[in-house]
């Protein structure tokens, strides 16, 4: 699979240095989602082929031995030759032969899927086994979990029988070309591009792009996609922005692009501070975290939902006075109506309710109030109070170190440099909250590890929302709350 992403990938795996750690996350979430296939698709005669301790050949001996016996359901079964070596996820007996499943911690089926697949049924073949039912088996985000670890509904099976047959008279190909890489005596030439992302992120981005020519002003940085006429000028060679003339932008491209060759920033100060001013008193600054496990943990939640674990409120009164509250739950048990009550309880019946990229606040507690019923009108009444500063940044502001982002992490140090997430301890963005939080609730987390990560999740959300005040007062040009802000900031 390397190979069909980037040739220089396959040749940088086998040739050079090791590659930097890769998401974790993503391997965990991986890894997760492949024994609660063995547990969904197994039964007490399962079998998981052992290539780790034994060998490759070992498993493939195994492996063929099992399936003379055409009784077995197989996990990890291998298949192929000296060129071509695959391990199947899922391999069991169907009523007219054998049916591979291959498991994707995905919600759908996606193309390369079924280029993976389409690897493992040439390598199948390769011993001699043909499956009769080839399937993508992908996580069923639709599907509830009802408790009691009955987890029997978490995968949906799509069969791909036919599409993977018209890709597996190519493998041949692509194993042949694979062996032609890797047996270059360098590594193949390619500057960085959208393969670097797709499908996988690579580990060797780095490396690569510090060979690619520099660009001063690189066209990564403008912000959104692309236009069919300004791809068709970076396909023949354009690099800066200044390639791009203002007719193949948009008008925020063309904002940026103009702001990054002066260098300097823009602010539309007094527009800014019309566009906050009808925001009512007082002002609950307020940002969540969710975590969004793959497998469902709580009754009642679904694979992937984003299910909110810790808010940060700071409550700006009409008077200056600045005041914060926050919660945490961390027990193990669902947090979602506990967190739904706390944020009633803690937002006042009237005033604004300020966010940054308000979509996300208000699905979760729309989320919230489609679980509880009790508690929808409240929380509708919440969610129609918000207010988004994002837009407002996005449109009155702009530096050149922004690189084309409007998130909160690139706006606050151009704007607010005072507040800075990397004097956090641990917890500095979102990803890692979600990381900390499922490591503090697992039953093996000590009581000391708890405390520390804890602390590091009340740190980390408090900077968000005070981010918030501070940005707020200086698009409202108030003096007095932004230095309240600063001097609430987590110090070096």
């Amino acid at each position: 699979m390397s190979w069909r992403q980037c040739p220089k990938r396959l040749w940088l795996e086998t040739h050079g240095d090791p590659a930097p750690p890769t998401d974790s996350s993503k391997l965990q979430r991986g890894e997760t989602v492949g024994r609660m296939a063995r547990v969904v698709f197994g039964d007490g005669d399962a079998v998981t082929i052992d290539r780790r301790s034994a060998g490759r050949r070992s498993a493939l001996d195994q492996t063929a031995t099992e399936m003379a016996s055409l009784g077995r359901t197989l996990f990890e079964a291998a298949f192929g030759d000296d060129d071509l070596a695959a391990y199947a996820d899922v391999v069991r007996p169907a009523a007219d032969g054998w049916e591979l499943l291959e498991v994707k911690d995905a919600g759908s089926v996606k193309t390369h899927h079924l280029d993976d697949v389409a690897i493992q049924a040439a390598a199948a073949q390769r011993s001699g086994f043909a499956p009769k039912r080839i399937c993508i088996t992908h996580v069923d985000t639709d599907w509830t979990y009802p408790g009691g670890d009955d987890y029997r509904g978490l995968f949906a099976i799509a069969e791909v029988t036919d599409d993977v047959g018209a890709l597996v008279a190519s493998v041949g190909d692509w194993v042949a070309e694979a062996k032609a890489t890797i047996a270059l005596p360098t590594a193949p030439a390619r500057p960085t591009g959208p393969h670097c992302d797709t499908p996988y992120p690579c580990a060797f981005y780095e490396a690569c792009a510090a060979q690619d020519p520099t660009a001063t002003h690189p066209i990564q940085w403008l912000p959104g996609a692309l236009s069919k006429a300004a791809k068709e000028l970076v396909e023949a060679g354009a690099r800066e922005m200044e390639d791009l003339p203002d007719e193949v932008l948009n008008e925020t491209q063309s904002r940026v692009k103009a702001q990054t060759l002066a260098g300097v920033a823009r602010f539309d100060e007094a527009e800014a501070a019309a566009d906050v001013a009808d925001w009512t008193a007082p002002l609950h600054f307020l940002d969540f975290e969710t975590a969004n496990p793959v497998v469902p943990l709580w009754a009642g939640t679904r694979p992937y939902a984003q299910i909110p674990f810790q808010f940060s409120l700071h409550l700006l009164e009409a008077d200056g006075t600045l005041a914060h509250t926050e919660c945490l739950l961390t027990d193990g048990n669902d947090p979602s109506r506990r967190f739904a009550e706390a944020l009633i309880a803690a937002c006042r019946s009237e005033g604004a309710v300020v966010v940054y990229n308000a979509g996300f606040e208000r699905g979760r507690i729309k989320d919230l109030a489609q679980r509880y019923e009790a508690l929808a009108p409240q929380l509708e009444a919440i969610a129609a109070r918000l207010v988004d500063l994002q837009p407002v940044a996005k449109a009155r502001y702009y530096h050149p170190d922004q690189r084309g982002s409007w998130s909160i992490k690139k706006v606050l140090p151009c704007l607010v440099p005072e507040l800075r997430y990397d004097l956090l301890d641990g917890v500095k963005e979102g990803g890692m909250a979600i990381e900390a939080y499922l490591k503090l609730i697992h039953p093996n987390c000590s009581p000391e590890r708890k405390a520390t990560l804890e602390a590091q999740l009340r740190r980390y959300c408090h900077l968000d929302t005070l981010a918030m005040v501070a940005l707020w007062a200086r698009f409202a040009a108030n003096r007095a709350v932004l230095s309240a802000a600063l001097n609430a900031a987590p110090r070096p």
